[in-house]
């Protein structure tokens, strides 16, 4: 059996591992498949040892590398997914922003103009809410590479 410690070891490595491949100019389908297959198990891993707000981050994930590789019904949702564990567990700070930059970044490659401005419009006043400026500036980093 998989100690917490373990579970959350698991978690963080697949999660940070996925950056490498995001950050890439041109992944492989291989490296594609691979981000998909980390995020999924980063996620499962905090389903198993995990609160509220990193189950939140795990389908945040699910949803940035679906967006990212134009899978974007799986985006959608998880990022859907994303968003009501955001609402139903009151999540704020830059959790709440996350909900719903993931749904604007989806909508926006959806040409979903509609949802998009919707959401877009709910991240930006979001960001008064987030007390820290660092991650303040790390949700309008990720908000301007909507666009």
């Amino acid at each position: 059996m998989i100690k917490t410690e373990e579970h959350k070891k698991i978690a963080i490595q697949c999660f940070n591992a996925i950056w490498k491949i995001l950050d890439k100019t041109n992944p492989t389908k291989e490296e594609e498949l691979e981000a998909i297959r980390l995020a999924h198990t980063s996620t499962w891993h905090w389903y198993q040892c995990g609160q509220p707000v990193n189950f939140q981050r795990g389908e945040w994930i699910c949803s940035r590398v679906y967006v990212h590789f134009n899978h974007l019904e799986e985006s959608l949702y998880h990022a859907k997914l994303c968003y009501e564990l955001t609402i139903e567990h009151n999540l704020t700070d830059f959790d709440l922003s996350y909900g719903y930059e993931c749904l604007a970044r989806v909508y926006k490659k959806m040409n979903d103009t509609e949802n998009f401005q919707k959401y877009l419009q709910l991240l930006k006043e979001s960001l008064t809410q987030i007390k820290e400026e660092e991650d303040r500036k790390l949700v309008e980093s990720d908000m301007s590479s909507i666009f």
